[in-house]
């Protein structure tokens, strides 16, 4: 699906999502395709998704669970992240 401008007169009327072939059939010669417009991700926002993972890796009850049992491979991967998450939260502040 992609957006189109219903055109009457050269005039657009009115905008609908719809199949190139729906548009053709409905309207001929009587549209133009709008493209379609990508917004860049802020960085702003690829921190906030990245801590956001990171949250919900680390806040599980299996997770809490291990690292009460001392399990050092859970201990040594929560660091990693947890330094990651500090360096993230570094650079956002900076923003």
């Amino acid at each position: 699906m992609s957006t189109y401008q219903i055109l009457k007169k050269g005039k657009v009327v009115n905008t609908i999502q719809a199949d190139a072939a729906f548009v053709e059939q409905q309207y001929p010669g009587n549209y133009r395709l709008v493209p379609d417009v990508v917004l860049p991700v802020s960085r702003k926002s690829e921190i906030l998704a990245a801590l956001t993972d990171i949250d919900a890796q680390t806040d599980k009850p299996r997770t809490h669970r291990e690292i009460a049992l001392g399990n050092a491979k859970t201990i040594s991967w929560v660091a990693g992240l947890d330094a990651q998450a500090l360096a993230l939260r570094t650079e956002l502040a900076l923003l």
